[in-house]
């Protein structure tokens, strides 16, 4: 499993020795049990969600929800999505003639409306290595580089409800699965949006036309295949080369935990992970103080993402 941080809600100095429970799986024997590979991942109870999008048709294949449904970013809600957010700057700089090789001068840290983010060290970044790495700060330059509103009118195309400013790039505005599911299968099929729909065929996120050029979609697929080969989201990879991106935001400060996220996807489909916190009521519900993960999208969401593309790949094969 990926790597961890431990915070002990309530009494941070003291660690539960107690084992991490992980919810029996089912006895499905279906490769494609997203509820089994789910509860076989996730310890403590936290929520989860998968989002499973056909490429070519964008046809929702298959979905789970494991927790409370109306805190996922699921059928109907929405939850901050952290650096997931950056392929929509990345995109409207690439397409507006930034390079990937490009070299950007980027500061220690920023603050954008009273957070503080910073680069592990300031220094010359290339666009790729800030890609690769998801450094902020190179990304709130990028931010500056495009046009006013074009971030936003780009979130609009698949029903995100953004605000301009640089605030973006750290996922603070909350957002649906469905709608990150739409914008990697415009980027899998050369920026052309498709109408991502439910499995009764009603349409969830519509059609907009093109999103990006095709010159511009293939190099996002190559940037976002780094941060899988060697990047924030390495436990997503294997040998059908998918490309994604990682994203953690930390939407419940009180209690440290996060928003954890992978999209991605391969030739064939797109898969959206979402790693939740627990509600602060469930949190203090217990006069022990409850220990929980800290969860990062390379971590658990990663890690589904690669079980279930692993599971369509036999699915198709038995």
């Amino acid at each position: 499993m990926g790597t961890l941080t431990a915070l002990s809600v309530g009494c941070l100095s003291d660690r539960q020795e107690d084992a991490p429970q992980v919810l029996e799986p089912s006895e499905s024997s279906d490769p494609l049990d997203l509820e089994r590979i789910v509860r076989s991942t996730v310890t403590h109870g936290l929520p989860a969600a998968v989002l499973v999008v056909e490429n070519a048709s964008g046809s929702i294949v298959d979905s789970v929800i494991v927790g409370e449904p109306e805190w996922s970013p699921l059928n109907g809600g929405t939850r901050s999505a952290g650096s997931v957010m950056k392929v929509l700057v990345l995109a409207a700089a690439i397409e507006t003639g930034t390079s990937p090789g490009e070299t950007l001068d980027v500061p220690r840290c920023f603050v954008l409306q009273e957070q503080t983010t910073c680069a592990p060290a300031a220094g010359r970044y290339t666009v790729a290595e800030a890609t690769t790495s998801s450094i902020n700060p190179a990304f709130v330059l990028l931010y500056g580089r495009v046009p006013r509103g074009m971030v936003v009118e780009h979130g609009a195309l698949f029903d995100m409800d953004l605000e301009d400013t640089p605030t973006v790039i750290l996922g603070v505005h909350p957002v649906s699965m469905e709608s990150i599911a739409a914008l990697f299968v415009a980027i899998a099929n050369d920026g052309v949006t498709k109408t991502i729909t439910d499995q009764d065929g009603l349409s969830v996120v519509p059609a907009n036309g093109r999103y990006v050029s095709r010159e511009t979609a293939g190099t996002l697929r190559s940037l976002l295949r780094s941060v899988v080969t060697e990047g924030t989201g390495v436990a997503a990879d294997g040998p059908d080369e998918p490309y994604g991106k990682t994203g953690t935001a930390k939407t419940l400060a009180a209690s440290g935990q996060t928003d954890a996220w992978f999209a991605g996807s391969t030739e064939t489909h797109t898969i959206v992970v979402w790693v939740g916190p627990l509600p602060l009521e469930e949190l203090s519900a217990d006069e022990t103080p409850r220990f929980v993960p800290v969860v990062s999208g390379g971590g658990w969401p990663a890690e589904i993402f690669r079980s279930v593309a692993d599971g369509i790949k036999a699915s198709v094969s038995s």
